[in-house]
This record gives C-alpha cells, structure tokens and sequence, in this order.
C-alpha cells in the first residue's frame, strides 16, 4: 500500500499541496498537544476530501450506466471513477499512517528537508491538472446525465 499511495503521491494532483503542508505541520510538532491539533486538522481535510471524491466516484458509475451514452464518455467516466478511488484508498493509508505517528513516541527534531516545499511549476501544473479534469469531467457528465 505504501508503493501505490507513493504512486499517486507523484501524480500532479491539487490536494497534495495541502496535505503535504498537513503532514509537515504533524510530524514537526513539539508537544503532544500541537501534535493532536495537527492531527485532527489533518483527519478533518481527509474526511471531507474523503466524502468528496466518494460522490465523484458514484458520478463516474453513474455516467458509465446511464443510457445512449458514447463510448468515449463511458471510458471517460470510468477513468474518472478509477482515478477517484485511488486517491481514497490514498486517503485512508494516509489516515492511518498520521494515527500511528499520532501515538508514537518519536518527535523528529531535524526536518531539514521541507516536505511541504514544491516549485511553482508543481503547483502550477497541480493546480492546472486537477481544474482541467474536474471541469472536463463535469461537462461531459452534465451533458449526457
């Protein structure tokens, strides 16, 4: 699970900007305290990420069965369902990863490496990415559902 979450880790999607600034937050914590604020942060933005791509997966199979749909729209919409799912079960490990470090006793001190930084052109390209597929995706479901 750890290969396949740092799979889609690399793929150039918006949300890893704020998680990665959620997860930099949690593992620089100090205090058991700050460490749970960062953490229960950190869950909130997985559980409504996780809800939202839920819907956007039930849109997908909703687009891939609805009738006198084209051919390309139904692999359209099930690229869209597949691409969705990943990204929960992405979100469920990490879940899971940020609640064992939760409990752990390791507080790591030297994080030299900022996980959080990306250049523009990551950002950019992110951002760009994630705004295309999202707009293409709703105009082909709104035009044949």
């Amino acid at each position: 699970m750890k290969a396949f979450s740092m799979f889609i880790g690399k793929l150039p999607f918006a949300g890893k900007i704020t998680l990665r600034q959620c997860f930099t937050a949690l593992y620089r914590s100090q205090t058991f305290s700050e460490r749970l604020k960062c953490y229960f942060i950190l869950l909130g933005v997985l559980a409504l990420w996780f809800f939202g791509h839920g819907m956007q997966v039930l849109m997908g199979i909703r687009l891939m069965f609805t009738e006198n749909v084209p051919f390309w729209a139904v692999v359209a919409g099930a690229l869209y369902a597949v691409i969705n799912f990943a990204v929960i079960l992405t979100h469920i490990y990490l879940g899971i990863r940020a609640t064992k470090f939760l409990f752990s006793n390791r507080y790591l001190r030297h994080t030299q490496h900022a996980v959080s930084d990306m250049t523009n052109g990551e950002v950019l390209l992110a951002l760009v990415t994630t705004l295309a597929g999202q707009f293409g995706f709703l105009a082909i479901y709104f035009l044949y559902v």
